[in-house]
C-alpha cells in the first residue's frame, strides 16, 4: 500500500535544510514531486545588507524517483531537497506489488517566506527594444512594513530610479515596475531584491535571459580532412555584431559521429523521422563503441535516455493500421514505415528491450502494403526502402520481392539502385528468377552515376546527402575491403555542417555508414599532432594516440577575437593517420529593417498581426474575426491573430515555417491536438517560448496561409526577428520576412 501520512499545507522557512523532513515522517512510503505553478519565481536574496542566499534554481519538477523498492514494512523513505522556488508543490507517490496490486497518495505543501518577491521576466528580448517588467511583493508578516524594492542588470538599461519604495500593509502584496531596455547581445541578468524595515526580512531573485541580436543570425561551415595540412577562410560580415568560430578536431569518422550525437539528441522537433534519427544511430553508436571497449558514460546514460523515450514516442505516433506518416496526423507512408522497421531492428540488434507489439502492428501494415499496394513510378525510392526493411527483419523474399523495381527502368533513382542492393545483400540466396539478378545490374547502374575524382565519390541529389550515404552502405557490402568505401566517406565528412549535417535525417544515414565503414576499415590507431591557427596565430597544439580514437578536440573563438572580413584558419598534421576536421561560424547581424528575401527558388513567405474584434456577419451572426487591416499595436491582454502566407510557384514536400515570437505576447495556442480533433491543412504545430514552428509534408503551389493566436501582454515595444519558410531536408532552399515591431499600451 501507499500512505501520504498528514496531509495538510506546511510553511518552509529559510533555516530548514531539509524541507521534506519537515512535513512528512519516516513512515511516508514512496514520492515523486512532479507539479508547480509555472512562470512563477519568489526567491531570496541580499539586501540591506542582510545576509541572504541568491535564488537562482527554479524547477517546474522538484524530484523524480522512477524506482523505488519498500523494506519489509511495506515503507520507504526519501529525502528531497526542493529548488528556490516559493509556490505550492505537490508530492505524488504511486506503487505497484508484485501482486499487481496498485496504490497513491498525495499531498501539497507550501514553500514561502516571510517577506516574498515575485517577477515575471521575459523568456528572452531583442536588442533596442524596451518592455515593462513588473514586481510583485507580498507582506506576509502580522506587522506593517516599509519595504525597499531594488533591481540590478546586466545587459540591459533601466529608465527611473533603481530603488522604489512599498508601503505594504500585513498580510498584503504591493507592486512596482521597471522599464527596461535591452543593450548588446548575449547574456542579461534581472536581479531583485526587497527589504523590510522591521524584522530584518528579506528576499531576492536573480534570472537570466538572452538578447537576441537585432537582426539575421548567419551560419556558415567549413569542413575536411588532411594528413598534411588545410586552409580554409571563415568570413565575418561587416554588419555583424556577435557571434562566434566553433572549431572541431577529431583523429577519426568516430569522432565525428559521437560529436554528432548531442545535435541529434537535442534536437527539439520531433516527427517520426526526427525521432527515428535520434533513436538508430544512437544505439547503433553505442553497440559499436561496447565491441571497441570504448567507455563513455556520459554518452551511454543519454544513448539510454533516447531510447526510452523515442519507443514512447513511436508508441503514440503509431496510427491505428499499424503504420506512420511523417506526423501523428499524416496517412501512413512506406518511406516512413521502412524508417521505423529499420531502425527497431538495430535496437534490437544492440541489445535494447523493444516493444513487440510495436515491431508487430509496423509489420502487419509493411506486409499488407508490399502485398495489396498498387505500384506507380512514384515513391520508387521509398517502397525499396519499405523492402530493405522487410529483409532485415528476416521477412520471406516472396512477401516483398514485388517492391523491388527492375534496374534497367530506373533511370537515375540512386537512392531506390542503393536499397536495391542492399534488400538482395539480406535476402542472401533466397532469392530466384530475374529478380535475384538485380543486385549485379543495381550495382553496376549505381556505380555508373556515381561523381568521382580522384579523391572522393559522391552522388548528385537536390535534396540531401543521404543517398551518397546508402550508397556508402551498398559500396561496403559490395566492395568490403575495396578503395571506393574511403573515397565516398571523404566526400561526406568535408560535406558536415558544424557538429552534424544539412538535416536529422542525412546525419543519421551518415552515422549508420560511418559505423559500417569502420567495422571493415581500420581507423583505431592513430598517432599524430594537430595545430590549429588563426590568421596565423596558433589557438592550440593537440596530441592524438591510439587510444584517443573517439576524443574530440573543440575550440570556440569568441566574436571580439575574430577579423572583420576574411578570417584564415590552418590546420597542420604530422604524424601517422588523418585527422578530420570542422568549422562553424555564427554571426549575429545588426539590421533592424530586414528586408523580406526569397529563396530563389520560387518560396516567399509574409507575416502579418491582426486585432481580433467583433463583426457582424451577412447572416446577422456576431462573429469575433481578425480585423479587415493589420495592426502594429495593441492593449495589453488583447487577442490578437498572426498570419502567415506561405507563396510557392510548384508543389513541395516537408516544409517547415519558423515564426519568432514577440518578447511581450504570448502564443495561446498549445501545439498539442489529439488525431480525431486535427483538422488544418498543415501536418503539425509546437510553440516554445521564443518561436512557434509549423510544418507542412505537402505545400501546394499557390498561397498556403497558417494563423494561430497571441495575447499582447506586457507593455514595452517588442520586435519579432524574421520569419522563415525553408525545406526541411534542403535548408538552404529559405524564405524570409522582414522583422515586425509591436508596441502594447495599458
Amino acid at each position: 500500500s501507499v500512505s501520504v501520512v498528514d496531509e495538510g499545507v506546511y510553511s518552509i522557512r529559510e533555516d530548514d535544510t531539509d524541507p521534506l523532513r519537515s512535513f512528512f515522517p519516516n513512515r511516508w512510503s514512496s514520492v515523486s514531486t512532479y507539479y508547480s505553478f509555472p512562470e512563477v519565481y519568489l526567491d531570496g536574496d541580499d539586501k540591506s545588507g542582510a545576509e541572504s542566499d541568491i535564488r537562482t534554481d527554479f524547477r517546474d519538477t522538484a524530484f523524480w524517483a522512477p524506482s523505488v523498492v519498500t523494506g519489509a514494512d511495506g515503507t520507504a523513505t526519501l529525502s528531497v531537497k526542493l529548488p528556490d522556488n516559493l509556490t505550492s508543490w505537490r508530492a505524488t507517490a504511486t506503487a505497484v506489488s508484485s501482486g499487481a496490486m496498485a496504490g497513491k497518495g498525495r499531498s501539497d505543501v507550501i514553500a514561502r517566506k516571510p517577506l516574498m518577491v515575485r517577477v515575471s521576466p521575459p523568456a528572452f528580448m531583442v536588442q533596442d527594444e524596451s518592455q515593462t517588467v513588473g514586481v510583485s511583493v507580498r507582506n506576509e508578516t502580522d506587522q506593517d512594513q516599509n519595504v525597499d524594492v531594488r533591481i540590478q542588470t546586466t545587459g540591459l538599461k533601466v529608465s527611473g530610479n533603481a530603488v522604489q519604495r512599498l508601503d505594504l500593509k500585513a498580510r498584503s502584496s504591493g507592486r512596482v515596475e521597471w522599464q527596461l531596455q535591452a543593450a548588446d547581445p548575449g547574456s542579461a541578468t534581472i536581479r531583485v531584491t526587497a527589504a523590510a524595515s522591521r524584522g530584518g526580512n528579506t528576499d531576492a531573485l536573480e534570472v537570466k535571459l538572452p538578447v537576441r541580436a537585432n537582426g539575421p543570425t548567419f551560419e556558415s561551415y567549413n569542413a575536411g580532412d588532411t594528413t598534411t595540412s588545410a586552409k580554409f577562410q571563415m568570413k565575418i560580415e561587416q554588419n555583424a555584431i556577435a557571434g562566434d568560430l566553433q572549431i572541431s578536431l577529431t583523429p577519426s569518422i568516430l569522432g565525428s559521429i559521437v560529436e554528432s550525437l548531442d545535435t541529434l539528441v537535442d534536437y527539439p522537433y520531433g516527427c517520426v523521422e526526427q525521432t527515428m534519427s535520434r533513436f538508430m544511430p544512437a544505439v547503433v553508436v553505442r553497440q559499436f563503441l561496447r565491441e571497441a571497449g570504448i567507455q563513455i558514460p556520459a554518452l551511454d546514460a543519454k544513448i539510454v535516455d533516447v531510447s526510452e523515450k523515442s519507443q514512447a514516442r513511436l508508441r503514440t505516433m503509431q496510427r491505428g493500421d499499424g503504420g506512420f506518416g511523417w506526423w501523428s496526423y499524416d496517412e501512413a507512408d512506406p518511406g516512413m514505415t521502412a524508417l521505423v522497421l529499420e531502425g527497431l531492428y538495430y535496437a534490437k540488434k544492440s541489445g535494447v528491450d523493444i516493444n513487440t507489439h510495436l515491431v508487430d502492428r509496423t509489420l502487419e501494415w509493411a506486409r499488407n502494403y508490399a502485398k495489396t499496394s498498387v505500384l506507380t513510378s512514384n515513391y520508387e525510392g521509398e517502397r525499396v526502402r519499405l523492402a530493405y526493411a522487410l529483409s532485415l527483419h528476416g521477412v520471406e523474399p516472396s512477401e516483398w520481392s514485388r517492391l523491388l523495381v527492375d534496374p534497367n527502368l530506373l533511370a537515375n533513382d540512386e537512392l531506390s539502385l542503393a536499397y536495391t542492393v542492399l534488400a538482395i545483400h539480406e535476402a542472401g540466396g533466397k532469392l530466384t528468377g530475374e529478380t535475384a539478378k538485380y543486385r549485379a545490374a543495381a550495382y553496376k547502374k549505381l556505380i555508373s552515376l556515381a561523381t568521382e575524382t580522384e579523391s572522393t565519390m559522391s552522388w548528385a541529389y537536390d535534396w540531401w546527402y543521404e543517398p551518397t550515404a546508402v550508397a556508402l552502405m551498398a559500396v561496403i557490402k559490395t566492395e568490403p575491403d575495396g578503395a571506393r568505401a574511403g573515397k565516398v566517406l571523404r566526400y561526406l565528412t568535408g560535406k558536415k555542417r558544424g557538429d552534424c549535417w544539412t538535416s536529422t535525417r542525412d546525419t543519421a544515414q551518415i552515422v549508420l555508414a560511418g559505423i559500417e565503414y569502420l567495422r571493415h576499415h581500420n581507423e583505431l590507431r592513430p598517432d599524430f599532432e594537430a595545430r590549429v591557427l588563426l590568421n596565423g596565430t596558433e589557438l592550440g597544439k593537440y596530441r592524438f594516440a591510439p587510444g584517443n580514437i573517439s576524443r574530440t578536440e573543440r575550440i570556440t573563438v569568441p566574436f571580439d577575437k575574430l577579423a572583420k572580413g576574411a578570417n584564415e584558419v590552418t590546420v597542420e598534421f604530422a604524424g601517422q593517420g588523418r585527422v578530420y576536421y570542422s568549422a562553424k561560424l555564427t554571426q549575429g547581424t545588426y539590421d533592424p529593417n530586414p528586408q523580406s528575401t526569397d529563396s530563389g527558388d520560387g518560396l516567399r513567405i509574409k507575416r502579418e498581426y491582426f486585432r481580433m474584434e467583433s463583426r457582424r456577419l451577412e447572416d446577422g451572426t456576431l462573429r469575433l474575426v481578425p480585423s479587415r487591416n493589420p495592426v502594429t499595436s495593441a492593449r495589453s491582454g488583447e487577442v490578437l491573430h498572426c498570419r502567415l502566407t506561405v507563396l510557392t510557384d510548384r508543389d513541395r514536400d516537408y516544409v517547415m515555417v519558423t515564426d519568432p515570437a514577440l518578447s511581450n505576447s504570448r502564443a495561446i495556442e498549445t501545439g498539442i491536438v489529439n488525431e480525431w480533433e486535427w483538422y488544418y491543412w498543415w501536418s503539425d504545430q509546437m510553440f516554445l517560448d521564443d518561436h512557434a514552428a509549423l510544418f507542412m509534408r505537402y505545400l501546394r503551389a499557390g498561397e498556403n496561409i497558417v494563423e494561430y493566436s497571441v495575447r499582447a501582454e506586457a507593455i514595452g515595444t517588442s520586435t519579432a526577428l524574421p520569419a522563415t519558410a525553408s525545406m526541411m531536408y534542403q535548408p538552404d532552399v529559405r524564405a524570409s520576412t522582414g522583422s515586425a515591431k509591436l508596441e502594447v499600451r495599458k
